[in-house]
């Protein structure tokens, strides 16, 4: 049998095609997976948000230089999206070059978009004016401090779910993967600009590190857990007696009082303690008082009042009086015989509160107090004892009146009528004393009835009748016709009133008995006495304790159901709020909540107290419940935008409802805004505000749009540029996107900064045009008409605008991006003494200075305490290094004072 040999050729020839068999089953197995994978990654960006479709791209944030937006999808920034900034290794942690670029990116967002950003960094060294410098600008930006990176990443999902801003940015050092993707996802469904500078901070007390005073922020600590006190006390009302209450007559806190028990028409006054304060010429110690320059001490001082069309005099001062001058003289006749008066306006409203304030300043001694027409009324009945007795207690209130420059007098009687009359009468004050106690008392009342029954009222009556016999009519506070007509008949005083008929007097003098019963204790005396206002408080009792999870949270709803019904119909709205659950064991347990603007919609208080609920321990059982606002203010009802909520624009309200969940879950004052302050030190030129104060003129927030998901062909809003001080006007732009056109990333300040830059290292001066960022100058020879000609020198032009008022940070010098909070000591090499730093060493590492400017001088601010070595000048250098950083150093002290100059570190720039 024969055996053929192999045939390799065929062999050889069947390995290709088995090989490419193989492969074309590899090929079509890597399709499949492909495109399995494709369908995958379509259903995740689905789900985040993305667009699908080619035709609806998302907006995009385009660069100047188009070799920027080349490699970028959509060429520019993409909106909706998370984007990243990182600094080089010399920048890895200070990173003011990454913030100079980021500014530059929030400035032409908002410009474009309108809105506000938020900024959450847990380290708060940058400066408000070096930002400012990059085009942004400082009060359209709310900032967040932050302890720590995992905050500052919560801030920003929060900020960014809320759609109350149009950019996040935040700074942190380190972003997981799934952190990374939440924001991203975030950032689609909102269709906002999420920005995050990665920033290696080396922890204190590193070589490196910053000093532990400076790298601690200076927010707030996290709220309190203590629980609230059971009882809630209402705050007395204090006021000094140069302060003016803002009050009206009648007080709408005022409630009615009467001396007397109810129930009979004839009431003794044995036991009642009335004091009366008068305040002679009142009118005249104000105006002495609020304006001291008015006049001199013995210049002739009258103010006045007008009736119709004469100005007559409604209060004088001594040496007026002295003149021959006298109340309700025409001023034409009063200077006549006086060329030398000083007259000013009457002002009776400020009196009037200026006796209200008196009256709440007056409760020290007594709760019931009340302003008088030119006087106080106080019932210090049962009160005399806690001062002492009566005697000290009327010469220690009119001692401190006296002390405060307001001559005043005193009498304490049983009945306010007699207390009114006495002091009029009293060098200082006068006491009556309790006549149902002394018996014997002359009665001048014997030939006549009297109205008591009981010996003691007759007592009274008859004490009261004697002493009050010798006054004047006018004492029983009758209107002065009646007094001038007594007068005429002969009858003077009281005296000669009490022996007449009571029906004849009646008929002839309808207000003369009426206030002759007051006096003597006859008649009721009502006075509207003032008290606190009812606190804003809601309580509720159970039955049985409650101890689950879910009664507390429907209980707490309850209580502020209540509360806001009450807010409502009384047209204020609460800033802070506090709810108290009363324990079977005694303790309490109690969580607070802050809004940053006046609230009484109960489903926003109870999303914030949601978070804090499960902190409460009810022990053994809850027995009953109180809400309170301890911090409310009037607020008027609005009525809502309906079209901006179906457009989905952002609001006022948006972003004080996120700013409440930032601060509630982090801490009250970890929310604020960069405001100017009128001083020259770097340090102190910064002050901050609280983030809605003034909102309405620093962003008109509720007229902003906000881009949706889903985006609709409606024309959205543009916020142009307005004075300082004035309301901003809202223009539209183009129907159907967004117009960035004129918001690139040229950024006139951001690129004017550059180009600055540039010239300084060409060794060139840089030009005024560059320096004032990008504007136009004054003789530019010809400008493109929107019509296509050139319109020239001489041509028509519209008329110009008033140009705004600058910020103060705009009239500023150059400054940094980063401030530290401490400037940091430095050793410095430098070639003569006044000569700018050649090299300094700075956390142990030399930096070889290779360009500088400067000096810029900043002395001390004498007016302020300071310590010795505060009221050096400073000496501010701006120097960069071989590497390229530039930092803002200055030299404290002069070389020959009394003490060597030092070197400190204070800022980077960008």
């Amino acid at each position: 049998m024969s055996v053929s040999p192999p045939d390799h050729r065929a062999e050889k020839a069947t390995r290709p095609q088995a090989a490419m068999r193989a492969t074309a089953s590899n090929r079509r197995a890597g399709s499949a997976a492909s495109g399995a994978l494709d369908a995958l990654r379509m259903q995740v960006r689905a789900i985040e948000g993305h667009y699908l479709d080619d035709d609806r791209t998302p907006p995009v944030l385009p660069f100047a230089d188009a070799r920027l937006n080349a490699p970028l999808p959509g060429g520019g920034l993409s909106l909706g999206a998370l984007h990243e900034f990182t600094a080089n290794a010399l920048e890895a942690e200070l990173a003011p070059s990454v913030t100079g670029f980021a500014a530059t990116v929030l400035a032409a967002h908002l410009r474009a978009r309108g809105g506000v950003a938020l900024w959450a960094a847990s380290q708060t060294d940058f400066y408000a004016p070096g930002l400012r410098r990059f085009g942004l600008d400082p009060a359209r930006v709310v900032f967040v401090d932050c302890r720590k990176d995992a905050e500052v990443l919560a801030v920003m999902e929060e900020a960014l779910h809320s759609r109350a801003v149009a950019a996040v940015l935040g700074e942190a050092g380190a972003l997981t993967l799934k952190t990374g993707r939440r924001l991203d996802a975030a950032a689609r469904a909102s269709n906002a600009l999420a920005l995050l500078i990665r920033r290696h901070v080396v922890k204190p007390g590193g070589v490196t590190g910053e000093p532990s005073g400076a790298a601690s922020p200076a927010g707030a600590s996290p709220p309190s857990l203590r629980p609230m006190s059971s009882a809630v006390s209402a705050r007395r009302a204090g006021a000094s007696t140069s302060t003016i209450a803002a009050m009206e007559e009648p007080h709408p806190l005022s409630w009615r009082h009467s001396m007397a028990q109810t129930g009979t028409a004839l009431t003794r006054a044995t036991g009642k303690r009335a004091m009366y304060v008068w305040l002679p010429n009142f009118a005249m110690t104000l105006a002495r008082l609020k304006r001291p320059r008015l006049a001199k001490r013995r210049e002739p001082l009258a103010l006045l009042e007008k009736h119709g069309t004469v100005r007559r005099i409604a209060a004088l001062d001594g040496p007026a009086i002295e003149a021959g001058l006298y109340l309700h003289q025409p001023l034409a006749d009063a200077l006549a015989v006086c060329p030398k008066l000083v007259t000013a306006d009457a002002d009776p409203a400020a009196e009037a509160d200026a006796r209200a304030a008196l009256a709440l300043w007056a409760q020290r001694y007594t709760p019931a107090t009340a302003p008088a027409p030119s006087g106080l009324w106080l019932d210090i009945t049962g009160c005399a004892h806690l001062v002492g007795d009566e005697d000290e207690l009327a010469d220690d209130l009119l001692g401190r009146l006296e002390a405060r420059g307001i001559p005043a007098r005193a009498a304490i009687a049983p009945t306010f009528g007699a207390a009114f009359a006495l002091a009029h009468h009293a060098e200082r004050y006068v006491i009556a004393g309790d006549f149902a106690a002394a018996g014997g008392a002359p009665s001048p009342l014997s030939q006549q009835a009297t109205l008591f029954e009981s010996e003691e009222d007759r007592r009274v009556e008859a004490g009261l009748a004697a002493l009050l016999a010798p006054l004047p009519v006018e004492r029983l506070r009758i209107v002065p016709e009646t007094a001038s007509v007594l007068r005429k008949l002969g009858l003077y005083t009281i005296g000669d009133v009490l022996p007449l008929p009571r029906a004849s007097l009646a008929r002839r003098f309808p207000d003369l008995l009426p206030q002759l019963d007051k006096a003597l204790g006859r008649a009721d005396e009502a006075i509207d006495f003032l008290r606190e206002p009812t606190p804003w408080l809601e309580r509720l009792r159970f039955a049985e304790p409650l101890a689950a999870p879910e009664d507390i949270e429907r209980v707490t709803r309850a209580l502020l159901d209540m509360l806001c019904r009450r807010l409502e119909r009384e047209r204020h709205g609460g800033l802070t709020f506090e709810v108290s659950f009363f324990r079977a064991d005694g303790g309490v347990e109690g969580q607070t909540v802050t809004t940053a603007l006046p609230c009484r919609d109960p489903a926003r208080v109870m999303r914030l107290f949601r978070e804090k609920l499960p902190l409460i321990d009810p022990g053994f059982g809850i027995d009953s419940a109180m809400i309170f606002a301890s911090r409310v203010e009037p607020l008027e009802a609005r009525q809502s935008n309906i079209l901006r909520k179906v457009q989905g624009e952002a609001s006022l309200e948006d972003l004080a409802a996120l700013i409440d969940g930032i601060e509630n879950r982090f801490g009250e004052g970890r929310v604020y805004r960069f405001a100017p302050r009128e001083s020259h030190m770097p340090e102190r030129a910064v002050a901050r505000i609280p983030a809605l104060a003034d909102a309405a003129a620093a962003f008109a927030v509720a007229e902003t749009p906000r881009l949706a998901a889903q985006e609709k062909e409606a024309a959205p809003f543009a916020l142009c540029e307005a004075p300082r001080g004035a309301m901003p006007e809202l223009r539209s732009s183009n129907a159907g996107s967004q117009d960035y056109s004129g918001a690139s990333l040229s950024a006139q300040t951001g690129e004017a900064i550059a180009a600055t830059r540039a010239l300084a290292c060409a060794g060139k001066k840089p030009s005024a045009h560059a320096a004032r960022g990008g504007e136009t100058p004054s003789h530019q020879t010809g400008e493109i008409s929107p019509s296509g000609g050139k319109v020239g020198p001489k041509s028509r032009r519209a008329p110009k605008q008033p140009a705004a008022e600058p910020s103060p940070w705009e009239l500023l010098p150059e400054r940094p991006v980063r401030l530290f909070t401490r400037p940091h000591p430095i050793d410095v090499t430098a070639a003569l003494p006044d000569a700018p730093p050649m090299l300094f060493r700075w956390r142990k590492v030399v930096h070889r200075i290779v360009r500088a400017d400067g000096p810029e001088r900043i002395a001390s601010e004498w007016w302020r305490a300071l310590h010795d070595e505060d009221r050096e000048v400073r000496d501010y250098y701006r120097v960069e290094s071989a590497h390229g950083m530039r930092f803002w150093v200055y030299r404290e002290g002069e070389y020959g004072g009394e003490r060597p100059p030092r070197w400190y570190l204070h800022g980077v720039f960008a």
